[in-house]
């Protein structure tokens, strides 16, 4: 008895697993099927998960590789900005963990504190402030 209780168990979980993941690809889904539509539907209806067969183009794809030159410019800034960010974070991070790990300070804990409660705050809270 107990082990169909816990195979029940089981499928039920998965099945919850399943229907939350397809929740979550449905917006993904949505803008992949839109980048097909061209860009007068888009404007006039707006991003939609509607599959119109007859308009589906590859004419934006062909735009951002063959004519959009600011697009790669855009790109490239966006690299460079996000590597000089992974790099400073990584290296002012590790300078606080060796400093917190290795020496003993008054206050030592009262940072360590700080940094746990600023790491438990998700970037979505700050990110309107910030802007």
């Amino acid at each position: 008895m107990k082990a169909k209780s816990n195979n029940l168990t089981k499928w039920v979980i998965n099945i919850s697993f399943i229907i939350v993941s397809l929740i979550a690809l449905f917006p993904l889904t949505s803008l992949i099927i839109s980048s097909f539509r061209p860009s007068t539907e888009l404007m006039r209806d707006g991003i939609s998960f509607s599959i119109n067969w007859d308009t589906i183009s590859l004419d934006n794809y062909m735009y951002i590789f063959t004519q959009a030159g600011e697009y790669w410019q855009w790109y490239g800034n966006s690299l460079i900005v996000t590597g000089f960010t992974i790099i400073l974070s990584l290296f002012f991070s590790s300078m606080v963990g060796y400093a917190l790990a290795l020496y003993n300070f008054k206050g030592k804990n009262l940072i360590f504190l700080l940094v746990l409660v600023i790491i438990m705050i998700p970037f979505e809270i700050l990110m309107l402030p910030l802007y």
